[in-house]
C-alpha cells in the first residue's frame, strides 16, 4: 500500500513539475515587458517548483541511504551514483554453479551456488589455518593513542559526514586533542 501510493505520489510529482515549469515558461513569455506583473505570478510558481525538487532531492537522499551535509548541498549526480551503486551491491548477478556448471537466474540456485561444500572449500583452501608466533603477537597488541592519531591523520581532508555525523577532520582533532 506505502508504495503503490509512493509511485502514485512520485508520478504525480514528476507531472505536476513539468506543468509548473511550462507554466513559468509561458508566463515569461507572455510577460516579459512587465517584469512587475511578472514577479506576481512567477513567485508562488517558483515557490512550489522549488518545494517540489527539494521533495525530490529527499527522496533520492533516502534512496542512497546517505546524508549529504557538506555545504548543504543536495547534489543529484551524487545521489544518483550512490543509489546505483547501492542497488548493485544488493542485486547479485548471473552465476555458474561451481559443480553443476549451469547458469544461475533465481535466489534459490544462487545461494546454492554460493554455498555449495566445493566452492567453500576452495576458497578456505587459500586462508592459512594459523598464524605463526610473531604475526600472532602483532595481532593482538592494544592500539595506542599514537596509533589511533596515525590514523586519524590519514583520512581526507574534505569528507562528507559519516552515520556518527562528524566529518573526518573534527575526529582528527577529537584525537590530537583529547579531554
Amino acid at each position: 500500500m506505502i508504495q503503490t501510493y509512493s509511485r502514485h505520489r512520485t508520478s504525480w510529482r514528476t507531472h505536476r513539475l513539468k506543468q509548473l515549469q511550462s507554466q513559468h515558461n509561458s508566463y515569461c513569455r507572455q510577460y516579459r515587458s512587465d517584469p512587475l506583473l511578472l514577479d506576481i505570478l512567477v513567485s508562488p510558481l517558483q515557490k512550489e517548483i522549488s518545494n517540489l525538487q527539494a521533495e525530490v532531492s529527499q527522496t533520492h537522499r533516502l534512496r542512497a541511504g546517505k546524508r549529504w551535509l557538506e555545504n548543504h548541498e543536495h547534489s543529484a549526480g551524487y545521489l544518483q551514483r550512490t543509489i546505483t551503486a547501492r542497488a548493485r551491491k544488493r542485486n547479485i548477478g548471473p552465476l555458474t554453479h561451481p559443480v553443476t556448471g549451469l547458469h544461475c537466474s533465481d535466489t534459490a540456485s544462487k545461494l546454492d551456488a554460493v554455498t555449495s561444500s566445493e566452492a567453500t572449500n576452495e576458497i578456505l583452501s587459500h586462508i592459512t589455518k594459523s598464524l605463526d608466533p610473531d604475526e600472532a603477537k602483532t595481532a593482538v597488541l592494544p592500539f595506542s593513542l599514537a596509533d589511533i592519531q596515525l590514523g586519524a591523520s590519514r583520512s581526507p581532508r574534505c569528507s562528507s559526514p559519516e552515520k556518527d555525523g562528524l566529518p573526518y577532520e573534527i575526529l582528527q582533532l577529537l584525537f590530537k586533542h583529547p579531554a
